[in-house]
């Protein structure tokens, strides 16, 4: 079959379309035809071996894919040949086969397309994970994503406005706060066009705060919640998020 292979880690430009051997279906696993991967950060990380988990070359990158059910191992009766799937694994997603467990594998809903498919796990999921079992968002509340641009930015955008906040986001580029209105934003902001601080505090002048200092010292002035994290934080009616994968 063919895939796409890493030999040694680097940039995207060390990844080969080769041949190579099918892989073999193992117990309680289920073989998909690979219609459409989906690229994710991770699968840079992964390839440059600066991802939390080291992947040993030479390996299948891709992590995320949709397509069809050819075969299953015995005893597998969660999915059948014939059923349209996505799903998600470490590596090897971008080929032309993949083996994975079959508790790894969701049908594909009718009239949703393998591209959406593919690309829904992932981000979509981290997104649902930060919202509700984070930060517990709740209809009203106030949601900021920074990074709003990126694959989970743009799934939070979405799931944020769903979920009943008002989502402001930020981003670098028009384009990118165009797509962000289009999934539900309320509020736009680009993060290049000056004072991101001064830009929040006018857009969110009721925004809750928070003190400086608490081991007995006296408390200095209060100060907007708005710092850039690398995670979900709670503030009273505010949530922050932020996408790391879009650096851009």
């Amino acid at each position: 079959m063919r895939a796409a292979l890493c030999r040694r880690y680097g940039g995207p430009d060390v990844v080969e379309i080769v041949d190579v051997p099918a892989p073999v279906l193992g117990p309680g696993q289920a073989r998909v035809r690979v219609h459409v991967g989906a690229v994710n950060f991770p699968d840079v990380l992964v390839i440059a071996d600066t991802y939390q988990q080291s992947a040993p070359t030479p390996f299948i990158p891709g992590s995320e894919f949709a397509g069809v059910v050819t075969e299953v191992a015995e005893g597998v009766d969660t999915v059948a040949v014939g059923d349209r799937v996505f799903g998600s694994t470490f590596i090897g997603a971008f080929a032309e086969e993949v083996c994975v467990g079959a508790g790894a594998l969701a049908r594909v809903p009718d009239g949703v397309e393998d591209q959406a498919a593919a690309a829904f796990g992932v981000a979509y999921r981290t997104a649902y994970h930060v919202l509700r079992s984070v930060a517990a968002l709740a209809p009203g509340e106030e949601l900021i994503v920074l990074g709003a641009g990126g694959g989970v930015g743009s799934a939070a955008v979405q799931l944020g406005a769903l979920l009943g906040a008002t989502v402001t986001a930020i981003a670098s580029t028009p384009e990118k706060l165009e797509a962000a209105r289009a999934c539900g934003a309320q509020r736009l902001i680009d993060h290049r066009a000056g004072d991101l601080r001064g830009a929040l505090k006018a857009a969110l002048p009721q925004g809750r705060r928070r003190r400086r200092g608490s081991s007995g010292r006296r408390p200095g002035r209060a100060r907007p919640a708005v710092a850039p994290l690398r995670g979900p934080l709670r503030h009273g009616r505010l949530r922050l998020g932020h996408d790391s994968a879009d650096t851009s």
